[in-house]
């Protein structure tokens, strides 16, 4: 019955999230601590709790002993132009759980899909309003390896498509949408593991949240928010521990929020200027943060502690110009760049400290 109780009703609290992943990660070992008596039940609770917070504190640590990264160019994909494969100012990435990619093509009203060596494989799109046609989309989600979500910009709707880019619904708010509710212009989109999205609301300056159903649930990050307000947010990623860090672009700073958008911290301030396009290793330790006023990417802890920048103005592979978005799989880095009119990829290596 204590064992129930602990994992249904006390681990959902989101107090220390790393401490609850521990133990739904741990259930089976964890059981076998609650066939006791209930005399030593208190007590063997209580060293568990220690040992979990021994066991999490020495992963952190683990996790920002890397003294640095260092990035080397691999290859790069696209040119300018409207063909298949082409590209007219990119502003938008994401790769699957099986390796597509993903690409915004703004310029093009399109989205454009590739294997995970640049080879073109479908499109979606084309300028218009109808339901498989684009006007300015500014990012894709495409995490959950099923549906790809499209920030249609200047359409105000969420367009969902399944995998290979076939249409699926749309969702876009209705005149009698509570004011704090209503979706304007959609500049960036993310899902998170419980299958929620999270919308940046380019018009509102704020984050809507979608749930399942797909009904708007919540804002966040408005004028009103204190210090968690925004300013100008212009991208957003959610980890595994249900953090949400959102660039604020006009700040210089990215915001870190938990799921219920209360206010956490923030990172890079003092060594970004403009950052946009964001993303997070899939162990959620590090964060990659573009800034095109600086044509360079920045990798971060999670902790904030700068790791490596990458790139510099330049038309020259492992240069940067207008570096829009990234995504990473593996240990491969896609960067979009809104000037060259290309995808560039990197492979991070990381230098631990001895």
């Amino acid at each position: 019955m204590l064992y129930t109780l602990i994992r249904e009703r006390i681990l959902p609290i989101k107090i220390n999230s790393r401490l609850s992943q521990y133990f739904i990660n741990n259930s089976d070992y964890i059981r076998s601590f609650f066939i006791l008596s209930e005399r030593s039940m208190f007590i063997r609770f209580t060293l568990l709790l220690i040992m979990a917070q021994v066991s999490l504190t020495a992963g952190v640590q683990a996790q920002e002993r890397a003294d640095s990264i260092s990035a080397h160019f691999v290859y790069a994909f696209g040119a300018e132009g409207d063909k298949p494969g082409e590209f007219r100012q990119p502003m938008g990435i994401d790769i699957d759980a099986n390796g597509n990619v993903y690409v915004v093509d703004t310029g093009n009203h399109r989205v454009q899909r590739f294997n995970n060596k640049g080879v073109f494989l479908s499109m979606i799109g084309g300028f218009g309003w109808s339901r498989e046609q684009l006007q300015r989309p500014m990012d894709v989600c495409a995490s959950n390896g099923l549906d790809v979500f499209v920030a249609d910009y200047e359409n105000r709707r969420i367009e969902r498509f399944d995998k290979d880019l076939h249409w699926i619904s749309t969702y876009q708010s209705n005149p009698e949408t509570e004011e704090k509710l209503t979706l304007g212009f959609p500049q960036s989109i993310a899902l998170s593991r419980h299958g929620d999205l999270f919308v940046v609301d380019a018009e509102n300056r704020r984050i809507l949240k979608l749930n399942t159903l797909r009904e708007a649930e919540m804002s966040f990050g408005d004028y009103d928010w204190g210090e968690g307000a925004l300013l100008s947010p212009a991208q957003i990623e959610i980890s595994l521990d249900d953090r949400i860090f959102v660039a604020d672009q006009n700040a210089g700073r990215v915001m870190v929020y938990d799921y219920f958008g209360n206010y956490i911290q923030t990172i890079g301030q003092g060594v970004l200027k403009e950052p946009r396009g964001i993303c997070m290793n899939p162990a959620g330790s590090l964060i990659c943060v573009t800034d095109p006023v600086q044509d360079q990417v920045f990798v971060f802890t999670v902790a904030g502690r700068r790791l490596c920048a990458i790139g510099g103005l330049g038309s020259k592979f492992g240069a940067l110009d207008n570096p829009t978005d990234v995504a990473l799989h593996k240990n491969l880095l896609f960067i979009t760049e809104g000037n060259n009119h290309r995808v560039q990829v990197f492979e991070l290596q990381f230098e631990a400290r001895p």
